[in-house]
């Protein structure tokens, strides 16, 4: 049994006991009464109803998936299910069948008659009692570590799983007293009532952990070679194959490499069992530092020596490889903090609670069936990670670390944190842990690392790689025929290398490719010889000797590898495989008889086999096939630059200017969107592992704007893909609805904010377009498939969209006037609830959605509201500081265009220094209850509001702030004409009975215009009419109605006189 089942049979005896004897005491209630009582019988009733679905419970669990250390608990829970019956048959054997005193009387005859069997019964229900005390023994006596692992992996694909268990746990929480089940038994009962807190505990941690973890955060080491087997193992290990080793070499030559490599040897091993902070590798570009880096954080005796240090404080390995050409998390200080905290906190899950009390608090008091991603800044990643370092409050003092963090010298330089500030960074750590932390770094031979580390504890690994470098030529044309050749290449090569490991590479993979095409002995001389020394310089060679064919389709595979990269996408060997039939057809995956033409069956010839060969012959090795991780692509692997150094060396003026004039007539956007395409139908899988991938081609073109109407491929993709707002309604399916935040996780954008389905693989092409600012796309969309927004959560959701966009990015207002006018920034009360997006029914009474922010709950659990009520509450959350985009000029020039197309001025902001001094209401006209946000981390920025801002009016302790105030400190450009457009509705508008008599400074609150007008030319001239001739003309008219109604009372009362008296 799962352990939701069990501790289930568990709740389900504890609840069977109790009204056991409720059933036997109802029999004797027939013995002893013949009144036939209806309300008795419907009790009676009501209790054997609740006996029989529990007798369903204690059936429920089968058999063959019991464990052994949970037998005695279905046993017992067979018994009680036997007994059940036994109560049920009793109660139906002696209960009245008729009404009649008679019939009353033959029933409590036999209730007398059945006294034993209802004695023996009430034993073998104290019987089930005693032993539940060995069933609970039993079944906490098992790991329950291992339980609550299985508990959390089933809440993660079913959530009803775990709040079912909460509700067993509560039954038996209230339903077993120690004193009835001993003290044993009570004690493992303790334990196991923690099964539900362990497996909230494990969620939270699990939630913290993916928040702080990116994607592809180890891609970069996973991409990296273990090392040829002979290739610096010397490092670590006795060279006692050293005379094997040296077969070919010089006695010279064999003393120099054996004292090189014990040298190098004693000084790396001595400081792993040192308490020395910080260990530099330095090498040239190529030189193999990352292979090395890969080897030494993997090798078991580096884990040895490293325990000498730690002694009996348990040690943690982790790496980080950082990587130029890969996303921003890859190269940056953010990528290195979360990474290692990550690593740390996922292998001491204990220290989460303690190093992230604030978000640990913020999961707690959030519905746990939240699974978005946390946005956490570095500021708080890195303080969580420098805590435990420094061991800051003992929060882990049994507890150190070695970092190895390869290729530091591809740190992104950027605001101000360059090379000098993360070797300050990365001293600090070490000096600052008190001997808890030691770090291995890889680099170039740049002055910056070279003056930044101590020369005491460093290898120049170009200066020592000569022998590796001969050993690896040995072993890779090991198979030539000739001697001579031989040693002349095992010579040559290590000479002209300069130290650059992946020169030796490339040129040995060409020397063992000529070599299988038969070529002579004096021409694989030639090859040697005219190849040149340095990367750059073979680089260059490499493509020279390509032919036109090959050379164009290595720059069309670069071209795409780089586009693939800026656009968080992946380049497959599959998708690859699509590119000669993307040059006979440009739309080959938009085609109706596509999978007819390309995925039958029949077709032999695309295989991952054949179309690795067609990359190692057409790319000079530039490039290689990689294994896929996550393994979606199966054999077909991922493809790369075979060296980070590549994509450099395509900038360079000589290269680049040829590589252009190659591709010229070749977009690489539209050919990455169709290979990708055609790759995600020709696998036939299931559409949601291909989703996230179709996203960020539709992401990646709509940002290019390639696409002209009627957007055929985006029209293809979206129908392929599916409607995301149709999908059926489920638990990992959840909805968050306060603001616009947009990731780059492989080009899949989600909303977090404002209403937007959690998962990553749904997308909606039309919010993308939003996102990105393509408004002809949108409109179009509106235009031509009027589905699309055919329900008002869907059209304020592109709506807020839009205004987010307008604040990031700085979109003329001018082109959102189409937007004002139609339906998408209208006026219409929308519910963000959990699965509104998903059904059309009613939303459920407690959704459990809530926003990953520094925002509340209650914010995306508020009532309904209008586009420009969530505009405005994002809009003063961005202002005051938090994560939410505000521009001040945009913000106003927006404002008025609401106001001027009828938006209601009657707004105000609410604050209560004393009493809640972290929350902020938001009073709108239409809603009883105003939104409440709770800032708890942001409590220092309404500190600073309340002092900084001189708009507020106090009243009772409550500082409040309406919208001309608000426009007032915001001061935009425009700020005249929205202060005149409501001063206007102030001045003519009716005042609001409810907020004449709020606690608030009633003055400075604008009453509302209108709520649902929508004026197609806005004018002031509309305001005088509506505010100011309109109420002069309904007072005449009243005073004429009053005046006509006087005169026929008048005619009334003189015709009633006038009738004759009958008396």
């Amino acid at each position: 049994m799962d352990p939701v089942t069990a501790v289930g049979l568990a709740s389900a005896i504890i609840s069977f006991v109790p009204l056991g004897v409720k059933l036997l005491q109802s029999a004797r209630e027939i013995r002893d009464s013949v009144d036939g009582s209806v309300e008795k019988n419907l009790t009676r009733k009501a209790i054997v109803d609740e006996m029989q679905a529990l007798s369903r419970r204690l059936k429920s669990a089968d058999q063959a998936r019991v464990l052994p250390e949970q037998r005695g608990l279905y046993d017992l829970a067979i018994k009680c299910h036997q007994l059940s019956q036994k109560i049920l048959d009793l109660l139906d054997k002696i209960r009245p069948k008729s009404k009649g005193s008679f019939v009353n009387y033959r029933s409590a005859y036999r209730a007398w008659s059945c006294e034993s069997e209802m004695k023996n019964l009430e034993k073998q229900l104290n019987d089930c009692r005693s032993q539940l005390a060995l069933g609970i023994v039993d079944l906490s006596s098992q790991d329950l570590a291992v339980y609550s692992k299985r508990i959390l992996a089933m809440a993660q694909t079913d959530a009803s799983r775990l709040e079912e268990l909460q509700r067993h746990i509560e039954t038996l929480r209230s339903g077993v007293q120690v004193e009835q089940i001993g003290t044993e038994a009570g004690t493992q009962l303790r334990r196991l009532l923690g099964l539900q807190d362990d497996a909230l505990a494990a969620i939270y941690q699990n939630r913290i952990l993916e928040s702080i973890k990116f994607e592809n955060m180890h891609e970069r080491d996973g991409r990296v070679h273990y090392p040829h087997e002979k290739t610096f193992n010397w490092l670590v290990e006795d060279d006692e194959t050293f005379e094997n080793e040296a077969t070919g070499m010089s006695k010279s030559e064999t003393l120099d490499m054996h004292e090189m490599k014990s040298k190098s040897r004693e000084i790396f091993m001595n400081w792993l069992s040192s308490s020395e902070g910080i260990f530099h590798i330095s090498g040239k570009l190529g030189s193999g530092k990352s292979t090395l880096m890969k080897l030494l954080c993997t090798h078991g005796q580096t884990r040895l020596e490293l325990e000498k240090w730690a002694g009996n404080r348990s040690l943690l390995i982790t790496q980080f490889f950082f990587w130029k050409p890969g996303t921003e998390m890859q190269k940056s200080l953010d990528g290195l903090c979360r990474s290692l905290l990550y690593d740390i906190l996922h292998a001491f899950p204990g220290l989460i609670k303690n190093v992230l009390p604030n978000i640990w608090k913020e999961f707690e008091t959030s519905p746990w069936q939240i699974q978005t991603k946390l946005d956490l800044p570095i500021d708080v990643v890195k303080s969580a990670l420098e805590q435990i370092i420094f061991n800051s409050e003992s929060c882990a003092p049994r507890v150190c670390f070695c970092f190895f963090i390869d290729g530091i010298d591809e740190y992104d330089e950027s605001h101000s944190r360059d090379h000098i500030y993360l070797v300050r960074v990365l001293r600090h750590w070490v000096k600052d842990s008190e001997g808890r932390l030691k770090m291995v770094v890889s680099s170039r031979d740049y002055n910056v690392f070279l003056n930044g580390f101590s020369a005491d504890y460093r290898l120049q690994l170009h200066e020592l790689t000569w022998f590796d470098m001969r050993q690896y030529v040995q072993d890779s044309l090991s198979h030539l025929p000739n001697s001579t050749l031989k040693e002349h290449l095992l010579t040559t090569i290590p000479r002209k290398a300069c130290g650059i490991f992946l020169w030796i590479t490339l040129v040995v993979n060409e020397i063992r490719k000529k070599f299988e095409d038969d070529v002579t002995q004096d021409q694989l001389l030639q090859l040697l010889d005219g190849v040149p020394p340095g990367l750059e310089a073979l680089f260059e060679h490499i493509l020279n000797r390509l032919d036109e064919n090959s050379r164009r389709t290595t720059y069309q595979i670069m071209a795409l590898l780089r586009t693939a990269n800026d656009n968080y996408l992946t380049l497959s060997l599959m998708e690859f495989s699509f590119l000669e039939d993307y040059h006979r057809d440009s739309e080959l995956s938009i085609r109706d008889d596509f999978m007819s033409r390309y995925a039958t069956d029949s077709d032999v010839s695309r295989t991952p086999e054949i179309y690795g060969k067609r990359l190692r012959g057409c790319c000079g090795g530039l490039v290689e096939c990689y294994p896929s991780k996550p393994n979606y692509y199966g054999p077909w692997g991922v493809l790369s630059f075979t060296h980070r150094s590549i994509p450099d060396m395509l900038e360079r003026p000589k290269i680049k200017a040829e590589m252009q004039s190659y591709l010229k007539g070749f977009s690489s956007v539209d050919a990455l969107s169709q290979l990708i395409f055609a790759a995600a139908q020709f696998m036939k899988k299931d559409k949601t592992e291909a989703k996230g991938s179709c996203a960020g081609v539709t992401w990646m073109r709509l940002e290019a704007r390639i696409d002209k109407p009627p957007y055929r491929f985006l029209q293809r993709v979206s129908s392929w893909v599916g409607d995301p707002f149709d999908v059926k309604p489920e638990p990992s399916r959840l909805l968050l609805h306060q603001g616009i935040q947009v990731y780059a996780n492989h080009g899949r954008q989600i909303l977090v904010r404002y209403g937007a389905i959690t998962r990553r693989e749904t997308f909606s092409m039309l919010c993308q377009a939003a996102l990105i600012g393509h408004l002809e796309y949108v409109e179009w969309s509106y235009r031509n498939n009027l589905r699309a927004i055919d329900k008002p959560w869907k059209r304020a959701l592109v709506g807020n969209a839009l205004l987010d966009t307008y604040l990031r990015v700085g979109l003329p207002i001018q082109s959102l006037s189409y937007f004002f006018k139609g339906p998408f920034l209208s006026l219409e009360r929308t519910p963000f609830e959990a699965n509104n997006l998903l059904s059309d029914g009613n939303p459920p009474a407690t959704p459990p959605v809530g926003p990953r922010s520094s925002v509340a709950c209650s914010y995306a659990l508020s009532d309904e509201h209008t586009v420009w009520e969530r505009f405005l509450v994002s809009c003063f959350l961005g202002w005051a500081g938090m994560a939410y985009p505000f521009h001040t000029d945009r913000f106003g020039l927006a404002v008025e265009h609401f106001l001027l197309h009828g938006a209601p001025s009657e707004f105000h902001i609410v604050i209560e220094p004393i009493h809640s001094p972290t929350q902020v209401t938001f009073h709108f006209p239409k809603p009883k209850i105003p939104l409440t946000v709770a800032c708890e981390n942001n409590r220092f920025t309404i500190e600073f509001l309340i002092e900084n801002i001189t708009g507020w009016n106090e009243c009772d302790g409550k500082l409040s702030l309406s919208l001309l105030r608000w426009i007032r400190s915001v001061n935009p450009k425009n700020k005249a004409a929205i202060t005149e457009i409501l001063e206007t509705a102030k001045e003519c508008a009716p005042r609001s009975k409810e907020l004449e008599t709020a606690h608030l400074i009633a003055d400075e609150i604008a009453p509302r215009v209108t709520e649902h007008t929508d004026m197609t030319r806005p004018s002031f001239y509309r305001h005088m009419l509506l505010c100011k001739v309109f109420p002069v003309l309904v007072m005449v008219l009243g005073l004429y109605v009053g005046w006509k109604s006087r005169d026929q009372r008048r005619e009334y009362q003189k015709a009633e006189f006038a009738l004759p008296c009958y008396g």
